[in-house]
């Protein structure tokens, strides 16, 4: 709805409590408070005004909500919030056309008429108080300005050429970047300079997130700036071929087809960043397809075609009659995901059960059941001590017995499982032919442990290991990350989105030898919380770094 203030409205600012809205009118010598209580018998109507000097526009707030700055011809108006009237008009030199107050409240930040970026100080009591502290200059066509959540970084729109002008707050009395530090030590250094669109005119900062909008009047769009991890995934329309993965499937590949979301193009899919449940890349070797493209053009196609070795798939995807597939991965500078739901039919491993117990040095009974509508002949055994990550063949070529004793190795692990792969059924071969051709998989069986009460399963590793993080992906809202010391070292567990900024420390200090258990629920620093997407996790110890990389789903 169109609430009636008068003048053209130029600029506008929200009280701290939400109760008001403050409307600065082109040309207009009015400040006008706009009603927002949604249950107040004047909500929606200008309640009160106070006189400015002509020219307004811009205004900012206070954190505190007790003063408003008004951008005007005449320089920057005082508003005393309570009283509604002039509480002082710092001058300054051409008049000012945008405000925008720090954080804390110490700092106002002002566009001239004259192409300048100045500093005041409005600390009560300083020595400096209401003066301009700090003068730069910015491009004369600025119009507007912004400050970061943090209070570390000055954001000025050039419209003239469609920039983002980014500008470094710093004491420059120690060189570090404190913002909220008042009087003539502040500096503004230039930072950066962002294209954003034509006719740049309007700034926000989300001071959650810190992602900047700006509008381009001239181009008609939004343009958001800021860590693209923190847009959360943009959601991809995903089809896994085959629709159903089962021991009659057959050929190298499964394919997976992926549709964006307009404006976003096929084209904008980092191929190789793609994951299939957080692990299973896209084969290099294998055709990538554009779908529904006009005929003899690039231009306007909606999806894009991908391959996965299908031996790959298998081990990465369980049984069940409504499984999800995940697949997540880069587009146009942002995480995406996606997931479809596929029926698996395979035969089960009967043992080891999942969250089973396994003793090192020990021989267990590997079962496992064959469907009644599929003939299995030979087989061979594989395994995994890392979630799935790498697989190691633990058996030779066997005749389909539905069972196996394996003689576990000595390591510990929470995160082991076994697989039982189809292979060659051609009776004229040996059964112990060392490179057996590999069909599909019959069957895997669920996560267990390797562990027990014996001195090799008190042992550290004989090497620094960092597991793969479990479940992943992740859609319980909670990932377990292990790692083992082969001897007592200092330690850093961090994670981090795609675009490398850091989101929490896991683990830091000295770490006696042996495995070490960290759980992430997803909080990051600032009091946040991780959105759907890809994360990787990075280990340091010693100089040694290893990486793990895993998939927030929810």
């Amino acid at each position: 709805r169109a609430i009636p203030v008068g003048r053209q409205p130029v600029a506008t600012a929200a009280t701290p409590d939400g109760r008001f809205v403050v409307v600065v009118c082109e040309g207009d010598s009015t400040l006008r408070w706009i009603d927002t209580s949604p249950n107040s018998g004047t909500a929606d109507l200008v309640v009160t005004t106070a006189t400015v000097s002509a020219g307004g526009k811009g205004v900012a707030i206070s954190p505190d909500g007790t003063r408003a700055y008004v951008a005007t011809l005449a320089g920057i108006v005082v508003i005393d919030m309570s009283s509604r009237a002039v509480a002082t008009t710092i001058n300054v030199a051409s008049g000012t056309k945008g405000v925008a107050v720090s954080p804390d409240g110490t700092l106002v930040l002002a566009l001239t008429n004259d192409g300048h970026l100045v500093v005041v100080d409005v600390v009560p009591g300083s020595a400096t108080q209401n003066r301009v502290v700090t003068t730069t200059t910015v491009s004369a066509g600025g119009k507007g300005v912004a400050v970061s959540p943090d209070g570390t970084l000055c954001y000025v729109i050039d419209g003239t050429g469609g920039n983002l002008q980014v500008f470094l707050i710093t004491n420059s009395s120690s060189g570090s970047a404190v913002a909220y530090v008042p009087g003539p030590r502040i500096t503004l250094t230039p930072s950066n300079t962002i294209a954003t669109g034509a006719g740049a005119s309007g700034i926000a900062v989300d001071t959650r997130t810190g992602l900047i909008l700006v509008t381009n009047s001239g181009a008609g769009t939004i343009s958001l700036i800021g860590d693209p991890g923190l847009l959360g995934c943009v959601p991809v329309a995903f089809q896994f071929r085959p629709s159903t993965l089962s021991l009659k499937s057959s050929g190298k590949w499964v394919k997976g087809e992926l549709t964006p979301p307009a404006p976003l193009r096929p084209q904008d899919i980092v191929v190789s960043s793609i994951r299939l449940m957080g692990s299973v890349a896209v084969d290099p070797t294998a055709a990538v397809e554009l779908l529904g493209c006009p005929a003899g053009s690039s231009i306007g196609c909606t999806g894009l075609s991908v391959h996965f070795l299908r031996s790959q798939v298998e081990l990465a995807v369980p049984v069940g009659d409504a499984v999800t597939v995940t697949v997540s991965g880069l587009i146009g500078g942002r995480t995406f995901c996606g997931a479809d739901t596929i029926p698996v039919k395979r035969g089960r491993v009967t043992s080891p059960l999942a969250a089973q117990m396994a003793q090192p040095n020990t021989v267990l009974r590997v079962a496992w059941d064959t469907p009644s509508n599929a003939t299995v002949q030979y087989v061979l055994l594989t395994a995994t001590y890392n979630g799935g990550r790498t697989w190691t063949q633990i058996s030779p070529r066997l005749a389909n017995s539905g069972h196996w004793d394996w003689m576990v190795p000595a390591l510990r692990t929470d995160s082991a499982r076994v697989a039982v792969l189809m292979v060659e059924d051609d009776a004229a071969l040996a059964l112990q032919t060392p490179d057996p051709q590999v069909e599909g998989t019959l069957a895997v069986s669920g996560m267990f442990a390797i562990s027990g009460v014996t001195a090799v399963e008190a042992a550290p590793p004989a090497m620094l290991a960092f597991a793969r993080p479990t479940p992943n992906p992740v859609m319980n809202g909670r990932a377990l990350l292990r790692f083992g010391l082969p001897k007592s070292a200092d330690v850093s567990l961090e994670l981090f989105d795609v675009s490398g900024r850091h989101l929490s420390t896991l683990a830091t200090g000295r770490h006696d030898a042996g495995w070490h258990e960290v759980k992430w629920s997803g909080a990051i620093e600032g009091g946040g919380h991780a959105r759907p997407g890809l994360y990787w996790a990075r280990l340091r110890v010693d100089g040694q770094e290893l990486r793990q990389t895993l998939v927030w789903m929810r």
